[in-house]
């Protein structure tokens, strides 16, 4: 016994504690780091982007056909001209369209074809710039079906 008490003193005795770097606590910290990035980052995904659909029959567009897919950009700050956008017009409803131009606060639409049956800014004036509820992004053109 008294043998043991001196190896142990004396250092002779490997201790349960690992000497060097241990890579496990790092690679749970950065297991949790990534999945609280992951969920932040799916939140604000979320809140700025979204997708809306195009109503059939409303073709005013060209390069955004009735039916297709969009991913948007839901803040106002992304509005510039020549940008497609949808907007809430009132006793229409909403509206996809092209921006014209942006003038403060207003914001012109005019649609590529303006003979497509669909007002635009031509025919009822700018809207305020709170009307514009998203920026398209991408457009995804709807399956054909044969």
């Amino acid at each position: 016994m008294r043998d043991a008490v001196a190896m142990a003193i004396s250092g002779t005795v490997p201790s349960g504690r690992r000497v060097g770097f241990d890579p496990v606590p790092l690679a749970r910290w950065l297991k949790r780091a990534t999945w609280v990035l992951g969920i932040a980052a799916t939140v604000v995904f979320f809140s700025w982007y979204g997708s809306a659909r195009v109503p059939l029959g409303m073709n005013t567009l060209a390069d955004v056909p009735p039916g297709a897919w969009c991913i948007v950009d839901r803040r106002a700050s992304a509005v510039q001209p020549g940008r497609a956008v949808f907007v809430a017009v009132p006793d229409l409803g909403v509206l996809l369209s092209r921006v014209a131009s942006i003038d403060g606060d207003t914001v012109r639409i005019e649609h590529d074809d303006p003979q497509c049956g669909w007002p635009d800014s031509r025919g009822f004036g700018a809207v305020p710039r709170a009307a514009v509820r998203s920026t398209v992004l991408v457009a995804f053109p709807p399956a054909r079906r044969g």
